[in-house]
């Protein structure tokens, strides 16, 4: 999740981290959001 970055169009950015969340089982909600918006 540390390696994905936002860097074309937010759309993308969002399917793909959606994406990396339900392969990671355990993630709670705060973390999530950190590792969102870090990508940024």
């Amino acid at each position: 999740m540390r390696q994905l970055k936002h860097t074309r169009a937010t759309k993308e950015y969002v399917e793909k981290f959606s994406t990396l969340v339900l392969v990671v089982l355990r993630i709670d909600e705060e973390d999530k959001l950190h590792y969102f918006m870090e990508g940024l």
